[in-house]
């Protein structure tokens, strides 16, 4: 601001500071000091004033104006002016135009529309929109009187009135942009203030013939023929298409910035843009499409591009002048941030949802389809149903409610192989539609969907060769068998299995026919039992063998029926955990064709871009979420910008995000309506305690059962009850004792703890008769052995460090000995022992024992939770870090014990108080280190290409497969640790 006074007073120009109130009040405040001085030198006459520390020649004839719109009242990011800056201007206030002098029916009109018409973020009825409608008002007068069809056509035809061709252009720029509900009320409005006869046309065929009208238009100005086919390269024009996101990157990387240092201006993506748009010739048309969110901080820095004068000024100096042949195109799905000064620069074309019809979307999709008569058909008969019931009754996994057409995509790719029967779109609408719902209600439309289940099979026995074996085989035994799953099994998730999908599961297995009983009793239980839990299974292979024959056993091995599940090792999975993007080096390869370079994968087929709860990361004032966004990118234009500003294209890449929420929390989540749509959907339920107990069974059967061969020796029958009765007891006692230190250690109050004793001393009593086992863990603890002479290294096991039982006694000598030692080396600790620091060390040890182990010591001060944490440092041989305070400090302490264990292969406890994360910021550096075991953007390219150097022996060594950033967080996981400590 001071360079551009310096340029106003000595070369005596008048400069008008447009938008003054958008600076902070801190700017405005220094600048009045400015422009004070040179108000005061003007009035004294001198001949000089002095800004930027030096004296500075002033011409008499320079002046200063400012302009602003009112802070609130819709406008945002506005500020009142300070007292001491209203005091240096005089106010001018333009309340509003006097429309009457400008037009006088069409001043009626607006008027109208303002006070009759729904109040919308996006409707303007103020000077600019009028100024619009006139002006289209006088370009069409000039096109009929060029065809002479002013005040007479031909062979005595009607007379075309000056009023029809306001009516005209009015329809043109303002039936657009209003909602359904308003097309009734504008057209209404249009024949009370337009005296013209009413011609009795349907308000649709007037939204056609208008919208059609505009289509035309469209294709003329840029010389398309009027074909759907015909892409922008048909025009017969040179046309170049620019997509930006710009909420999906930095406001610094979309606009620019300048070096406070250096001065030096940096381009943005837009700014660049804009100048290789500016050095365009004048035959090639530009369109520069920004898709994305939109709010005051950066459309309105484009106010002067989207005025009559069209002229972007840099902060560098540049002032780029667009020609008739530059246009720019906002898509967006809201318009609620947008202020007036936005609005009423721009038109406005709304696509409702109320627009798109569910027909029109099948139809599109339908005209490739072999089978279409028979899609056809279901699609009339149960998809706009199911689609309705979806969108009315139907309670959404995410946000409030769900969009016609996302509901239809997602149905839609489930039946892009084609289906050849009504069970199969059965199926497709269930898993289709039920993806988007709540768990709950997905069961209620899986009913409303459920089919009979002679239809199902009638439909897929037409084309089978064997089917009088199959009907003979079905009829006897297949309706009795799913009869018995749905009414006495026990499925293995959910709670109950729909029809369609239990016969579904049956006839996958019958595909390539049967040729026998037995076969066919293989086919029931595969299929139908895959449904089943481990215990349900049995029973339902017994049930079966019964109904068809007793002699059918010897030929079937059901030991050998289970199902596995195949990891797909064609595909990477790289987890990103709530970061943006990662280097994209790391796993992909750059290609380059036609349309610049691109990112394939490295070593696999199709690389899958995991984010783990995208919903935590937070949205910035206007309630933008950056990563959303940032994934709309990725989504709809398969691409994005990187630091150097090229845009770089991503090849068979898929994208999975994960949320973990509660049913109420997933209602009021607030995503994108348009990531929502843009992405497929599935919700999915915590597992009950039935489906827990089915699988914990199942581990333990596999834990067991690699124990017992081991046993060789214990051939005697009386050995065995032994053995078994004393593991018992000692694996009792270590349940119990994992079970206080993961559950009962949460609990903050003694009522709570109680309650939790009481239900251990109940179970303990009920099925084993150790009701006192409590009471004889209070004197025992599981500790390591400790390793005081490790010197910070110490290699730790994937499961942890073994924990071994000693009793009070001889562990408090094992903590004496470590205080001594800690007190040897660092400072005294000045501690008494008291049994709760004792306990204490003992917790924290168990968990800092594990790789990667992180814990949070919530308590009040004096409790003795930092030295619980020094002792169990000094026994473990590990290295304690206290990170500084500050931002700054805090991120080198971080970096530093990063690379202590991720390099140097050094145990590392850091210990972050409550004053550390007072700077949301730090809080987010630890939770990132917690989750993904990496900060993205702490440590400059620099750093990280100097880590891969050092690893790079390492990781030959080892074999790694992955990158060398992959093996240095792998190594940092396994050797560092995190305190959080919290006071009450």
């Amino acid at each position: 601001m001071e360079r551009i006074f310096v340029g106003l007073v000595k070369c005596g120009a008048w400069g008008c500071f447009d938008e003054f109130n958008r600076l902070k009040e801190v700017t405005m405040s220094s600048v009045s000091t400015q422009i004070q001085l040179i108000q005061a030198s003007l009035r004294s006459g001198k001949g000089s004033v002095r800004l930027m520390d030096q004296e500075i020649h002033l011409d008499h004839n320079c002046g200063i104006f400012i302009t602003m719109n009112p802070a609130g009242k819709g406008y945002g990011d506005r500020r009142q002016l300070p007292n001491n800056l209203k005091q240096l201007f005089r106010p001018v206030v333009m309340s509003q135009p006097d429309n009457n002098l400008i037009a006088e029916q069409v001043k009626n009109l607006y008027s109208s529309f303002s006070k009759i018409l729904t109040k919308q973020q996006h409707y303007d009825w103020g000077l600019r929109a009028l100024k619009t409608v006139l002006h289209g008002c006088g370009a069409s007068l000039k096109e009929v009187s060029r065809k002479g069809k002013l005040h007479k056509v031909e062979n005595g035809g009607t007379v075309l009135s000056e009023e029809e061709v306001a009516r005209n252009s009015l329809k043109l720029h303002t039936l657009s942009k209003l909602t359904p509900e308003d097309c009734t009320r504008f057209e209404s409005l249009i024949n009370d203030i337009f005296s013209i006869p009413d011609t009795n046309i349907e308000i649709n065929e007037i939204h056609d013939a208008v919208l059609a009208d505009v289509i035309r238009r469209s294709f003329e100005s840029i010389g398309l023929i009027e074909n759907e086919r015909q892409s922008l390269a048909a025009s017969g024009k040179n046309i170049k298409v620019h997509t930006i996101n710009p909420k999906a990157m930095p406001r610094t990387s979309l606009l620019g910035n300048v070096d406070p240092e250096t001065r030096e201006w940096s381009d943005g993506i837009l700014t660049l843009t804009a100048q290789q748009v500016y050095a365009e010739p004048p035959d090639v048309w530009s369109w520069l499409i920004l898709d994305g969110d939109i709010d005051p901080e950066w459309i309105e820095c484009l106010n002067s591009v989207l005025d009559d004068n069209r002229l972007l000024t840099l902060p560098s100096g540049w002032r780029i002048q667009f020609g008739q042949n530059v246009n720019f195109i906002f898509e967006t799905h809201d318009l609620c941030k947008a202020s007036p000064a936005t609005i009423s620069r721009i038109g406005v074309i709304l696509l409702s949802e109320a627009d798109v019809e569910a027909k029109v979307v099948i139809n599109s999709w339908m005209k490739n389809k072999s089978n279409s008569r028979l899609l056809a058909h279901l699609i009339d008969d149960y998809l706009y149903k199911a689609v309705e019931w979806v969108a009315n009754e139907g309670e959404v996994a995410v946000g409030k409610a769900a969009q016609t057409v996302a509901l239809l995509q997602s149905v839609l790719v489930h039946l892009e192989d084609g289906v050849d029967s009504k069970a199969q779109f059965a199926v497709a609408l269930i898993r289709g539609l039920g993806s988007n719902l709540s768990v709950s209600s997905r069961e209620n439309f899986a009913k409303q969907a459920d089919v009979e289940a002679k239809v199902v099979i009638n439909s897929w026995m037409k084309n089978k060769s064997n089917s009088r074996l199959l009907a003979h085989l079905i009829d006897d035994y297949l309706y009795k068998a799913v009869e018995w799953v749905a009414n006495e099994g026990e499925v293995a998730v959910g709670k109950a299995a729909q029809t369609v999908a239990l016969l579904q599961s049956v006839l996958v297995h019958l595909e390539d026919g049967v040729d026998s009983k037995a076969q066919f009793a293989v086919a029931l239980i595969r299929g139908l039992g895959s449904n089943l839990s481990v215990s349900s299974r049995e029973n339902f292979a017994k049930q079966v063998l019964e109904w068809m024959g007793e002699g059918l056993s010897q030929s079937i091995d059901l030991n050998n029926l289970s199902l596995r599940c195949y990891y797909n090792s064609e595909r990477g999975i790289i987890d990103v955990h709530r970061t943006e993007r990662r280097r994209a080096e790391e796993v992909c390869m750059a290609i380059s064709n036609n349309t610049g370079r691109v990112y394939q994968p490295k070593n696999a087929e199709n690389l899958i871009l995991f984010f783990k709860n995208i919903h935590l990361v937070k949205p910035d004032k206007w309630g933008t979420n950056m990563l959303i966004s940032f994934l709309e990118q990725l989504i709809a234009y398969h691409g994005f910008h990187d630091d150097n500003l090229e845009w770089i294209g991503l090849d068979k890449v898929q994208i999975i995000g994960t949320m973990s929420l509660s049913p109420s929390e997933a209602q009021k989540i607030m995503l994108s309506s348009r990531f929502l749509a843009s992405v497929r959907i599935f919700s999915m339920s915590y597992t009950d305690k039935e489906q827990l107990t089915t699988i914990y069974n199942t581990s333990m059967s596999y834990i067991v059962g690699e124990w017992i061969p081991k046993f060789q020796h214990l051939k005697t029958s009386g050995k065995i009850p032994m053995l078994v009765e004393s593991m018992i007891k000692i694996y009792l006692e270590v349940l119990v004792y994992e079970a206080c230190c993961i559950f009962r250690d949460k609990l903050v109050k003694e009522e709570d703890q109680s309650k939790f004793d009481n239900i251990i001393r109940q179970i303990m009593e009920t099925d084993w008769k150790m009701a006192d086992i409590l009471d004889y863990l209070k004197g025992t603890f599981y500790v390591t052995d400790g390793n005081e002479a490790a010197q910070h290294k110490r290699e730790l096991p994937p499961s942890g460090l073994p924990l071994f039982r000693l009793h009070h006694k001889d562990w408090l000598e094992s903590v004496k000995k470590a205080i001594l030692q800690y007190e040897k080396e660092n400072e005294s600790l000045g501690l008494i022992i008291i049994p709760e620091l004792v306990q204490t060390v003992a917790k924290v040890e168990r968990i800092l024992t594990t790789p990667g182990g992180s814990l949070l010591l919530i308590g009040r001060s004096g409790y003795g939770r930092r030295s619980a944490i020094k002792i169990a440092s000094s026994r473990q041989g590990a290295r304690l870090i206290c990170p500084s305070t500050g931002l700054r400090r805090f991120s080198k302490d971080l970096k530093w014990s990063m690379q202590l264990a991720g390099v140097e292969g050094e145990q590392v406890y850091l210990l972050v108080e409550d004053h550390h994360i007072e700077d949301e910021s730090a809080l987010d550096m630890v939770l990132s280190v917690l989750s993904a075991g990496e900060v993205p953007g702490l440590h400059t390219s620099e750093e990280l290409d100097s880590i891969g150097s050092s690893l790079r022996d390492f990781a030959r060594q080892e074999d790694f497969p992955g990158s060398l950033m992959s093996y240095f967080i792998g190594s940092m996981c396994l050797y560092f640790d995190d305190f959080l400590l919290g006071k009450i």
